[in-house]
């Protein structure tokens, strides 16, 4: 009996306001580990709180990058809204 191999789907929801703040280059860290996680085949989308203009652009990124998705939430109440 041959065994059944279930592919399954690994993703990442981060609720953030994108932008990264540790160490030297975060935003370019950030985008090395993104790709990292597509390479794993890791999706990973982001529930975006009061997201400024850089947060936003850095959100695109890492959404393209890992084949994830946007949501954009105004405040913490919101994001019952988007689950």
């Amino acid at each position: 009996m041959k065994c059944l191999e279930h592919k399954r789907t690994k993703h990442l929801v981060f609720l953030t306001d994108a932008m990264p703040t540790k160490g030297d280059n975060p935003e370019q860290k950030t985008l090395n580990a993104v790709s990292m996680a597509r390479d794993a085949e890791i999706t990973i989308s982001i529930i975006g709180i009061n997201l400024t203009d850089d947060g936003l652009k850095l959100a695109k990124k890492i959404i393209e990058i890992s084949n994830g998705k946007l949501h954009k939430a105004r405040s913490l109440e919101a994001v019952d809204s988007i689950f």
